[in-house]
């Protein structure tokens, strides 16, 4: 399989009625790729026409992903220069809802709160209670056993159908966790420190320490886990540290990109390229920061007339036909908890099997 995002266009603010229609890769029972003349996907580039890797995945850790199907196709291929230089569209999503977070699970139904409950959503049209009475979390990941883990009151949980909730620790405040590749959930929002959690044993350390008088908010991986990238609680910074092949930090955290608003960064992801993601409230605005660190923003939001800001971001999932892999989904608290759909032209890290080859990236 080898695509790329449509070239840039004027964005704009749609409904659900109007959402482009989204129309995935296909393949026919030889494995060769099907027509795709109508495809999103018009910039293509075969497989082994893009010479050496930007970057490979690493032997250590296990990158494995619960949601990976073994039968999946072959490596994609992304030409980074192709990525629209703004949302091509933003669509308004009422069915769905989302708090401060969303993600999708493998039969491809998007999660998010309604404040209490965790809903699911199989499409822009559906919404049906998923756990109930969970009360308030924060962000959302999977664990490698399937379960999600989020922030509540009682500390940090598990949530899954079958069982319900239970604490993993409590007595832990936070806001953002990340599932590494290790199996190990990391955790920002408990001041200045980012802390490692053993979700069977609820054991944590401090795995790093922004500078002092800075909290930590939101965090995440880059595609070939060399960093971790660490959204902040003031200030407009976003931190990285350089990890190495055992994942753990090559240094101390420094800062990455400055100028990204002046207050929480509630939401914050990475794209297959690179490229880093966050939702900056100060400013209510959507920032891309690009590998070498320059900073655009993508899309500014307005507090009474147009409240679609987002705390928390997923992409979409790769191979659906219902969401878009090349979107930005983010919770929209401040409007109903409703979702946004931000069609960013390129699909996120995540849901994709975490290997890419990727050209023409930005260093």
């Amino acid at each position: 399989m080898a695509f790329l995002g449509a070239c840039s266009s004027s964005s704009t603010d749609t409904g659900s009625d109007a959402r482009t229609p989204f129309i995935p890769n296909t393949h026919d029972d030889s494995g060769s790729a099907a027509d795709d003349s109508g495809d999103w996907r018009s910039h293509r580039v075969e497989p082994g026409a893009a010479g050496t890797m930007a970057w490979g995945p690493r032997s250590e850790p296990d990158l494995g992903r619960p949601w990976v199907d073994s039968g999946a196709p072959p490596m994609p291929v992304f030409d980074c220069s192709l990525v629209p230089d703004e949302p091509t569209e933003i669509n308004e999503l009422d069915a769905p809802r989302g708090y401060h977070d969303v993600i999708f699970d493998t039969k491809g139904n998007l999660i998010g709160s309604d404040g209490n409950n965790l809903r699911a959503s199989p499409d822009a049209d559906t919404s049906d209670i998923w756990v109930a009475n969970v009360g308030g979390v924060q962000g959302m990941d999977w664990l490698p056993d399937g379960d999600m883990v989020t922030p509540g009151g009682e500390g940090l949980i598990r949530v899954n159908p079958e069982d319900g909730k239970d604490t993993i620790a409590g007595g832990i405040y936070a806001y953002g966790v990340t599932v590494g590749p290790d199996g190990m959930v990391y955790v920002g929002g408990t001041g200045s420190a980012v802390l490692k959690l053993d979700p069977e044993s609820g054991d944590w350390d401090e795995f790093v320490s922004l500078p002092s008088g800075t909290t930590s908010r939101t965090i995440d991986f880059s595609p070939d886990y060399s960093k971790m990238y660490l959204g902040s609680l003031s200030g407009g910074v976003v931190y990285a540290v350089d990890l190495d092949d055992s994942l753990e930090p090559d240094g101390d955290p420094y800062v990455f990109a400055s100028g990204l608003g002046s207050s929480y960064h509630d939401g914050l992801g990475v794209d297959v390229c690179g490229n880093v993601y966050v939702n900056d409230y100060s400013t209510f605005s959507l920032w891309r920061i690009t590998p070498g660190g320059d900073v655009t923003r993508l899309k500014q939001w307005t507090w009474h007339g147009d409240p679609g800001y987002g705390h928390g971001q997923t992409w979409g999932p790769s191979g659906s036909s219902v969401w878009r892999e090349d979107a930005i989904y983010i919770p929209q608290p401040y409007d109903g908890n409703t979702v946004g759909e931000v069609v960013v032209g390129i699909p996120g890290r995540k849901y994709n099997d975490g290997y890419y080859e990727v050209i023409n990236v930005d260093d």
